[in-house]
């Protein structure tokens, strides 16, 4: 018995302890992502444990860049096989906006046309509406570092918004790529990964990997490329879900809403029903550097 009770107050100490650094965490991401460059600056080898897997353990809460237009922070890495892109994303409305038509990586070598690029988009949800995912995750829980009930209660609301996400999410868009189809599983044989994940503090990781043969590089050459990553409008809400009327002004056709609506409302329907994206370029890194 006595060691059955301090497995137990171990295990619940050790909870404790990660939340309180989640914690902390969440509110060092806020501060720490004002500090990164707009665009990430350096090459990155990828660490020996990567994996696509939608959890950024590897990285330890320290991306490469936090870019303005998009509201992610990200790090662009390789190694001889692959380019990984690893996101994060904070805000509940911004995430929304990706996993509702799925986030758009584009890359090319710096010396072939934009036509070349290649395009994954994930995720891509399966067709119907019954199979749409959907979940407010502004009605988290509340965590309290020091009571193992409200962790318990994050855990299990994570558990289940996963679960719903991961069951749907089985589809990667694929354009640019002569030998591979426009929509495939997950589970492909082609070696393009993605995953995306939530944690316990509604913090959304989404992870691609794509093969370096598909861009026509070779490994451990320090090639540049030109990378794009983009945000869509969701197809859902936004102003759908609001009374509208078509006016023009200045000789341009605007859309209206009618009644009152917040200048904060306003800014993050603006921002669910925009283009958001930005380019860079990323030099391949070379094993050992």
């Amino acid at each position: 018995m006595e060691t059955t009770t301090i497995t137990a107050e171990h295990t619940l100490n050790m909870k404790l302890r990660l939340l309180i650094s989640s914690a902390l965490l969440c509110g060092y991401i806020s501060s720490h992502a004002q500090k990164l460059p707009n665009k990430q600056e350096e090459s990155v080898w990828a660490p020996s444990t990567i994996n696509v897997d939608g959890k950024p353990t590897e990285w330890n809460g320290q991306f490469k860049a936090y870019n303005n237009a998009t509201s992610i922070s990200y790090t662009l890495s390789n190694d001889d096989r692959f380019l990984y892109l690893s996101v994060e994303a904070t805000d509940p409305d911004n995430i929304n906006k990706i996993y509702s038509t799925g986030l758009v990586f584009q890359v090319k070598a710096n010396k072939k046309k934009d036509k070349d690029m290649v395009t994954l988009t994930y995720p891509v949800f399966d067709p119907g509406k019954e199979n749409q995912f959907n979940a407010n995750i502004k009605v988290k829980p509340t965590i309290d570092p020091t009571s193992a009930q409200s962790i318990a209660q994050a855990d299990s609301f994570m558990t289940v918004i996963n679960k719903q996400m991961t069951g749907r999410a089985k589809w990667i868009r694929v354009s640019g790529i002569k030998s591979v189809d426009t929509l495939i599983s997950v589970y492909n044989e082609q070696d393009i990964k993605a995953a995306s994940l939530f944690n316990n503090a509604m913090v959304y990781t989404l992870e691609m990997a794509l093969p370096l043969k598909y861009i026509d590089v070779k490994p451990n050459d320090p090639v540049v490329l030109d990378y794009h990553i983009q945000l869509n409008p969701i197809r859902r809400g936004g102003w759908n879900n609001m009374q509208t009327e078509k006016v023009v002004r200045n000789g341009l056709e605007m859309t209206h809403v009618l009644g009152t609506v917040t200048p904060a409302t306003m800014a993050v329907l603006q921002n669910l029903n925009s283009v958001t994206d930005f380019r860079g370029d990323y030099v391949l890194a070379t094993k050992g550097k």
